[in-house]
């Protein structure tokens, strides 16, 4: 057929027709060696259990080769973009925004959509604070600490010129998936968690912090940046654990002691559901997520011996 396209020649319908029958007897051929055991019924690769990914991902970050964090934040954000390694790799920093409680990466095109007429749908990340291993968030702001950190220490070079090149490495539907990718919990309210977040009386001090540990960050990334080092202060004590004591994360500002407004910001940092006082909607939450988060709250006020109002 390539021939025929490559000569700009039409196809003879007759050997449209002995094609057409060739390829119905290779698959009757086919489906006969699998029904006689000859060959597997089974086609493509096996997918990857997510206690499998979970193992990698923890094994990958208590490693000290700063390979390994790299390779984490790649296969985390691949595994929650649902994404080919290819697509994951022409992601570049200004295709990020942070939009209510979500990362959203903006593709320029994808292998189904090459001519990017679904540029405007983004694609959904969502943190999970109860599983830090698979914290795409988290895994980020390790990455851009990690960098930063190694390139002051190690070349003395500005990690502006790592950062703003290539990361290297749509609907209700689509952001409800998203959160069930990232592990969050279905079964439960969790499943509707924030993600971790500064209290807002504390502005001052998180623009300080930004552009201590990142540099010169560009106002339209300065959120992106600000979730992904609150996940790291959220994190913290999981971090100190599992992260080498030579890994250059531990050099970076949430880790310093004895400074005052790392304290401070430790202190302002809060993880929990979504309440009408947060003025941040939990969004990719089906309706029954809301009756569990209600029962949660009826069950512990009928403990504590209550009334319960809805």
């Amino acid at each position: 057929m390539s021939l025929y396209r490559d000569y700009k020649k039409l196809v003879p319908e007759f050997f449209k027709s002995e094609l057409k029958h060739y390829y119905r007897g290779l698959r009757r051929k086919d489906i006969k060696s699998i029904v006689d055991g000859v060959r597997s019924s089974k086609a493509g690769k096996d997918g990857m259990p997510f206690d499998l990914y979970k193992f990698i991902a923890s094994h990958m970050i208590s490693e000290p080769s700063s390979e390994f964090v790299f390779a984490r934040t790649f296969m985390v954000l691949c595994w929650n973009l649902m994404a080919r390694a290819e697509s994951a790799l022409s992601i570049r920093l200004h295709q990020l925004k942070f939009v209510e409680d979500s990362l959203c990466i903006y593709y320029a095109h994808t292998k189904n959509d090459q001519f990017g007429e679904n540029r405007q749908d983004p694609r959904h990340v969502y943190a999970n604070p109860e599983m830090p291993e698979v914290c795409p968030l988290l895994s980020r702001g390790v990455y851009w600490l990690s960098i930063r950190s190694s390139c002051v220490c190690e070349s003395e070079v500005e990690s502006r010129g790592v950062q703003d090149t290539y990361l290297r490495y749509e609907s209700a539907g689509d952001v409800h998936l998203s959160r069930t990718v990232c592990g969050l919990p279905d079964d439960r309210p969790e499943f509707a968690l924030l993600p971790p977040r500064f209290t807002a009386d504390h502005t001052a001090i998180v623009a300080r912090a930004i552009d201590s540990c990142f540099g010169a960050v560009p106002s339209s990334l300065r959120l992106v940046y600000e979730y992904a080092l609150v996940s790291v202060f959220y994190h913290r004590d999981y971090l100190r654990r599992v992260v080498p004591a030579s890994d250059p994360l531990v050099s970076t500002l949430p880790f310093t002691n004895g400074v005052s407004s790392v304290t401070q910001l430790a202190k302002r940092v809060v993880c929990a559901l979504p309440t009408s006082k947060d003025g941040l909607r939990a969004t990719g939450v089906p309706p029954y997520v809301s009756v569990m988060c209600q029962m949660r709250k009826m069950a512990e006020l009928m403990e504590q011996g209550a009334n319960w109002q809805p």
